[in-house]
């Protein structure tokens, strides 16, 4: 999948609001100083996943628009957590074409065994296929993945 470093945290799963919330910021301003990236993905804010929420608020503290980086912050959905809470609703404004790349996605979905339900669940296979067709459909692509432009920096 192209991926060159893993960063663990050693954060506990399910369990962020247990970290003082300063403690994380800092743990991923470290990471975000390091890797330096130009575009950063996070989760959507109105998931109902804690863990989602408490990430995004810190990585919003830590890629603070300090003329540096990151100049484009995206968020996610994740299925089974955005779409099961409708405080904030994920209204998505930037796409991506995965048509070549969706069984790349499949295969790295089915190494994550936990996460990974049968169907109905949306966290299925099924699930993640049937997301990428409508997300694909609504901009005239066969896949497409969906993302909430949070920020970005055009410089001219």
């Amino acid at each position: 999948m192209g991926i060159k470093e893993v960063f663990r945290l050693g954060l506990p799963t399910v369990k962020l609001d247990t970290i003082p919330q300063k403690e994380i910021n800092d743990m991923l301003s470290d990471v975000i100083q390091k890797v330096k990236p130009q575009v950063l993905y996070i989760p959507h804010k109105g998931d109902i996943n804690k863990d989602h929420q408490i990430v995004f608020e810190s990585a919003m503290v830590a890629a603070r628009p300090t003329g540096e980086i990151p100049i484009r912050i995206l968020s996610y959905e994740v299925l089974s957590s955005t779409e099961w809470y409708n405080h904030e609703a994920f209204n998505p404004n930037v796409f991506v074409e995965i048509t070549d790349t969706l069984e790349t996605k499949i295969k790295a979905m089915e190494q994550y065994k936990h996460g990974l339900m049968k169907p109905p669940h949306p966290r299925s296979i099924e699930g993640i296929i049937s997301l990428a067709t409508l997300r694909g459909f609504t901009v005239g692509v066969k896949y497409a993945e969906a993302f909430t432009l949070v920020r970005e920096i055009i410089k001219l």
